[in-house]
């Protein structure tokens, strides 16, 4: 069912799509719920999150929670996380027939300070809370450690065995989350204008938290320990939104604004300074059409007409609206004709 959720293939017209669909999936067993079988332990919660930094993986997604000591365990994740891997759990599910009265706290490994703890909300964007008469009234756990929200119960998932069935709890949340930090992680390959020493999955957390949708009416505010923008215990930073996660990733951390003009102006340029063929070039006077010019390439030196391009890319810097993308452009004219001019300095 988490598969599904994070996964499932699309464009296909047969049901559900997954958040990621071009993601590959690493099932790892720990325990199959089975009655009268043992519980999972804290030496096979180790073997399966070393499993996974070992195989290649570049998310791990836990629905589920564990109540015994996890010292080992701790430092598994820890490793998991210095590996570059980015850590997803479910916040925990209260249920009052299994001793839950107060659903204000947060069960481990969603606590650990490496993970992204995920809640539930409901369809109506506001964190899910037990209803009279739910054949299994639950609430979505909530406290400090609490990173961001996603919907649950979801109507339909993949479901084991074959075939689709619903899926609710807070582990129905936490693949959604996942399969957002797989688009990032796909996204962000070589991500651009971060510290060398900031890791990529760092990266991937905080964009998915610094761009959750503030749902719910709630009083979101800035709080002390949560550093991506305005926080509700119960909300945490809010429901994700992967559409404004991937814009944001792909405008500030790739060179997407610089590609994007970049084929575009290139060849502006070239046909610019007649660079096409080594002839006659053309300019683009300002709202008039193309006018043949001759450059004179054969009596310019190499670094004359690095200076003549850099200028060229400068002018044409002023006809891209996005300002910062026109500073790149910009700048990188100017920094052309200073390399050239340093060149003829010293020569």
């Amino acid at each position: 069912m988490c598969a599904g959720v994070a996964a499932a293939e699309t464009n296909n017209t047969n049901g559900v799509a997954g958040v990621a669909p071009n993601c590959r999936i690493m099932p790892i067993r720990l325990w199959d719920g089975r009655p009268n079988k043992p519980a999972m332990t804290e030496v096979q919660i180790v073997a399966a999150i070393d499993w996974a930094r070992t195989h290649g993986a570049n998310v791990i997604s836990m629905s589920w929670y564990f109540t015994g000591l996890t010292p080992n365990a701790d430092v598994a994740l820890d490793n998991a996380h210095a590996a570059g891997l980015v850590l997803v759990a479910a916040s925990g599910n209260c249920r009052q027939n299994e001793g839950c009265s107060d659903a204000s706290t947060v069960v481990w490994p969603a606590t650990h300070r490496r993970v992204i703890a995920v809640g539930a909300t409901d369809k109506n964007d506001t964190r899910k809370q037990r209803i009279a008469g739910e054949s299994d009234p639950w609430d979505s756990r909530f406290g400090r450690e609490l990173s961001v929200m996603a919907p649950s119960p979801i109507p339909w998932t993949t479901a084991n065995g074959g075939g689709y069935g619903d899926f609710y709890g807070t582990s129905a949340a936490a693949p959604h989350v996942a399969g957002l930090a797989g688009l990032l992680v796909a996204l962000l390959q070589k991500p651009v204008n971060i510290p060398p020493w900031f890791q990529t999955n760092d990266l991937v957390w905080n964009i998915i938290e610094q761009t959750a949708a503030k749902v719910g009416g709630y009083g979101y505010a800035t709080t002390a320990g949560h550093p991506n923008g305005t926080w509700h215990k119960e909300m945490g930073y809010g429901r994700i939104n992967a559409a404004a996660a991937l814009r944001y990733a792909r405008d500030n951390y790739t060179t997407y604004k610089l590609e994007r003009p970049s084929s575009v102006y290139a060849v502006s340029v070239q046909i610019l300074l007649g660079l096409i063929g080594g002839g006659a070039g053309v300019v683009l006077p300002h709202g008039g059409g193309p006018v043949p010019v001759d450059p004179g390439w054969d009596v310019l030196a190499p670094e004359m007409r690095d200076v003549l391009l850099g200028l060229a890319v400068t002018q044409l810097a002023e006809g891209v609206d996005d300002p910062e993308t026109r500073q790149a452009l910009a700048r990188a004219g100017w920094e052309a004709i200073e390399r050239a001019a340093g060149r003829i300095g010293r020569e």
